[in-house]
Formats: structure tokens, sequence, C-alpha cells
């Protein structure tokens, strides 16, 4: 029996075989089936090509090709659910709506169409690195050691490839500095100690 909102996967001697949808089957000798709940993530026990191979199996999945210079993020009903890197993945079609936003490693820059609440999540830490310029500073982008611009105040989020970043912050703040008494004599040898205040 598989229940709505499930499918089966029917094995013979780890072959793979055909799909069975909501309903009940009968199985042949020497056959198996995996269930898998559509509510879920999929994660085949077979290569995903043999299984793509099948009609059946093709038309209840949408599949993502990640290539090596790209992330992809997933969206379940519009929340961000999880970041997929270089592979290929497959969802189940019907049960939820999943869409997807592709980031190109290549630019270490973060398209504007990527949104910021979704950067920041823990699942893409890793692939992320932050700058903070502070209230009272400035910062210097440093690109692959070719300077490219002055950061104003604020955060600054890009992507982790082979680029080298890096940003140089001075501070703006007005200080004041003592400098120690200096001791010199006049024309006419009279000693005078003079103390600077910046």
């Amino acid at each position: 029996m598989i229940n709505t909102n499930s499918v089966g996967l029917v094995y013979r001697r780890n072959e793979f075989k055909r799909v069975l949808t909501a309903g009940n089957h009968w199985l042949g000798f020497g056959e198996s089936v995996i269930t898998y709940d559509m509510a879920k993530t999929f994660i085949a026990t077979t290569e995903l090509d043999i299984l793509l191979l099948n009609k059946d199996f093709e038309t209840l999945v949408t599949t993502v090709e990640v290539a090596d210079n790209e992330l992809v993020l997933v969206y379940q009903n519009k929340n961000f659910k999880q970041v997929l890197t270089a592979g290929k993945y497959a969802f189940w079609k019907g049960l939820n709506n999943y869409s997807f936003v592709t980031a190109n490693l290549d630019n270490y820059e973060i398209a504007a169409d990527i949104d910021r609440n979704t950067i920041e999540k823990t699942q893409l830490a890793g692939y992320i690195r932050v700058f903070k310029v502070e209230s009272y500073e400035k910062g210097l982008l440093i690109v692959d050691g070719n300077f490219e611009k002055v950061m104003e105040p604020g955060n600054y989020i890009f992507w982790k490839n082979r680029t080298v970043i890096q940003v140089l912050k001075t501070d703006m703040r007005q200080l004041n500095m003592e400098i120690i008494g200096q001791e010199i004599l006049t024309k006419d040898k009279a000693q005078l100690r003079i103390n600077f205040s910046i």
C-alpha cells in the first residue's frame, strides 16, 4: 500500500524497475519497494541518472543541476530551505512549491536578486565573507591586490571564492596627541622647553 503523498520505487535484485503511486499494488517474486514521503527531501539510494531514465519517475520530480562554480538556493513555499553545491538533485513535484536561485561564484559580489536575509542564514555561513566598516571608519577595498573603491560605513558581504579580498580600514575620528616637551637653546643660550598639542 502506497499512501497519499508518497511514492514507491520497486527494485528487483537491486535494479530499479518501476514507480508506484498512491494505491494498493502487488509485488512480483523477488521485488522490494522503498517508499518516499513527498513532503521530505528526496535522497536517492540509486544513481539519480538511472532513475530519470524512467518516464514515470521523471514526471514526478524537478531536477536541478549545479555546476562547480555555482551554488543554488532552494526555497520551499517561498521560505529558504537549503543550499546546494555541485551535483544533480531531484525534488518532488506537487506537494510543495519549490523555487531555485542560482548564484555564480566566479563573481565575488552577491547579485541583487538574492535576498539579504537569506544570505545571513547559518546554512550559508561557510560560503560568504563579511566585512564591517564602523560609522567612524572608511575602508579601502583591495581585490587581488588592486584598489577597487572606498567603502563607506556598513556591512559588506561577498562570496567566498579564489578572489583575494582585503579591506583596509582607517579611523576618521579627530584625535588629540600630546608631544612631550622638547628643550632647545636660544641664540643667547637661554633654555626653553616647548610642548606641542595636536
